[in-house]
């Protein structure tokens, strides 16, 4: 596969540009754009994914790269530009430390790629995070995964992201030197209470 054949979406969810991830993109070489941020992050990906088979694949695209804007490519991220499948991703943890998708078929929608063979034979919304009394139950990626395997599709993690997250370094004395420990705020929390 080529990079002109693949067409990124970094999915904007309001907050400053991700350094990191836009020097990455700079470096590829390849067409990416900025997602509207006006709605729910599922019907994000799902204008995304609309907008790829509408405007993109006549031209020439074959596969769509979503990224989230707070996605940190690594040592390996590279693979998702170049490795075979319909339904690739780089494994990545979840906000604040929590278990993220990590080996395959644990579709991770936060750092994927699709082909435009699969997103065809797909239906409306492609992307839709689920509630049950208020309380999300699966990430806006679950319902994808469902009808991938549905059509006999399973994912296939080919690298690994970093996740920029907002965290605490708390010094530590290791002897003479000042190392740190990283803690996310609800530890601390947890510590004071």
């Amino acid at each position: 596969m080529t990079h002109t054949a693949i067409q990124i979406v970094v999915i904007s969810h309001d907050r400053p540009a991700n350094k990191l991830l836009s020097r990455w993109l700079a470096r590829q070489g390849v067409d990416w754009r900025y997602s509207s941020y006006d709605y729910d992050v599922g019907e994000v990906r799902c204008q995304a994914v609309t907008r790829f088979l509408e405007e993109d694949v006549p031209r020439g695209k074959t596969h769509l790269l979503l990224i989230d804007d707070d996605m940190v490519p690594v040592e390996g991220s590279d693979a998702i530009l170049t490795a075979d499948g319909d339904m690739i991703y780089l494994g990545t943890s979840g906000p604040f430390g929590t278990h993220g998708h990590y080996g395959d078929g644990d579709w991770g929608e936060n750092f994927c790629r699709m082909s435009a063979d699969l997103l065809r034979r797909m239906a409306y919304p492609f992307f839709k995070t689920q509630y049950r009394r208020g309380v999300r139950v699966a990430c806006d990626g679950a319902i994808f995964r469902t009808q991938a395997e549905v059509l006999g599709v399973t994912s296939k993690m080919v690298g690994l992201a970093g996740h920029q997250q907002q965290c605490i370094l708390v010094p530590q004395l290791n002897g003479t030197a000042v190392g740190y420990a990283v803690k996310w705020p609800h530890e601390i929390d947890r510590e004071q209470r």
